[in-house]
């Protein structure tokens, strides 16, 4: 069973502030409907839902990402999207800060049309994306 914790309108004032930017409309909706909070992994895998301000420190490369491995392979991508989820160490979630589409992407593959649909599917096979990212079919 998942269960979720509460992310109130001052976490998103925090992390937004930290960015000087919005996050994207459906991840706010979605943090404050639901919260954040770790997936349960059958295997190896965080399945980390970041906290909006965790999810700032990784765009920013600061906090608990300050040192991370590689994160600024990332800079490029955050250019136009909103890391939100970690899989594991190097492999991460995000949503277009355009506001253009709900949809959840992995690097430039679309994953899921929303983040309720791609954290049920999560739930449901925790590596259902894989043939997606990989090149293979569904």
């Amino acid at each position: 069973m998942v269960k979720f914790i509460k992310v109130r309108q001052s976490d998103i004032d925090e992390s937004e502030r930290k960015l000087g930017f919005t996050i994207p409309k459906s991840l706010k909706e979605f943090y404050l409907k639901y919260g954040y909070g770790n997936i349960p992994s059958q295997g190896y895998n965080s399945n980390l839902l970041m906290h909006p301000v965790t999810a700032a420190n990784f765009r920013l490369h600061t906090e608990e990402f300050d040192g991370f491995p590689d994160i600024e392979l990332y800079d490029d991508y955050n250019r136009k999207y909103f890391v939100f989820f970690e899989a594991n160490e190097s492999l991460f979630f995000a949503v277009p800060l355009n506001g253009s589409s709900e949809s959840v992407f992995a690097g430039k593959v679309k994953v899921a049309n929303s983040i309720p649909e791609f954290i049920f599917k999560i739930i449901e096979n925790e590596d259902y994306y894989l043939p997606l990212i990989s090149g293979g079919n569904k």
